[in-house]
């Protein structure tokens, strides 16, 4: 019997083979569930987050100012001693100088209108 070997001819054009392609990325029932609820989690955690950051600012009210006139004979540093008790009467009165754009310099007159933190 006699043997057969078999040799491609090659033709003087070079012959191109397609690049080995990127692997799909198939995944199970389970793992599609996995992501899903990793995916779902995530919303919901960043949705709360959201939510209580919400709540928390429309809770926080500025604080409770009244309006006084002033009277003759008074004056800033007792309307700071009076509106603030508790606190330093030079930090009230600065407080009490930037809620009306006051200088330090300036005076108050009878029958102007303040702006004081309102004291409970």
């Amino acid at each position: 019997m006699a043997t057969m070997t078999y040799s491609p001819v090659l033709t003087g054009a070079t012959q191109l083979r397609p690049l080995p392609s990127v692997p799909v990325l198939r995944l199970t029932r389970r793992g599609r569930a996995l992501l899903v609820a990793v995916v779902l989690l995530t919303l919901i955690v960043a949705a709360v987050g959201l939510a209580n950051a919400v709540v928390a600012s429309s809770t926080s009210q500025a604080p409770a100012l009244e309006r006084v006139v002033v009277q003759p004979g008074q004056s800033l540093w007792g309307f700071a001693a009076k509106s603030m008790p508790g606190v330093d009467s030079r930090e009230a009165l600065i407080r009490i100088r930037e809620l009306n754009g006051l200088s330090a310099s300036a005076t108050i007159v009878p029958g102007q209108v303040l702006l004081v933190p309102a004291h409970s």
